[in-house]
């Protein structure tokens, strides 16, 4: 089973637990959250793992661009990981909002990204 701490270290009200986990699709839709929070090159000792969104901070908002990213989105997010796509959808919501998508195997992510995030 899958268990993964909160990555922003929110605490739990829970007296065991100091730190927030989560379990199963909670897990892996947090994990998800954490790779498009942490663009690539910003983990010392893991600088290949991250998004690399960076690259499209200042295109403007299109259906071929949001194309792109879902494109560069899989390849990546499943490299870095491990979790199997099968399908994902990037919506632009306004000039600095995206809106993803995404399923894999076991569940599905539905949230908003932030553009600036992307840096």
């Amino acid at each position: 089973m899958l268990e993964e701490l909160d990555h922003l270290m929110e605490l739990s009200i829970s007296p065991q637990d100091a730190l927030a986990r989560y379990t199963g699709v909670d897990a892996l839709n947090d994990r998800i959250a954490e790779w498009f929070e942490t663009p690539e090159g910003t983990i010392a000792d893991l600088p290949s793992w991250g998004n690399m969104l960076g690259m499209f901070q200042h295109e403007p908002p299109s259906v071929s661009l949001e194309v792109v990213m879902e494109t560069k989105i899989i390849k990546k997010l499943s490299n870095d990981c491990g979790i199997p796509i099968y399908g994902i959808r990037v919506d632009f919501l306004d000039i600095d909002k995206c809106r993803v998508r995404i399923l894999y195997k076991g569940g599905m992510l539905d949230s908003e990204v932030n553009r600036n995030a992307f840096q």
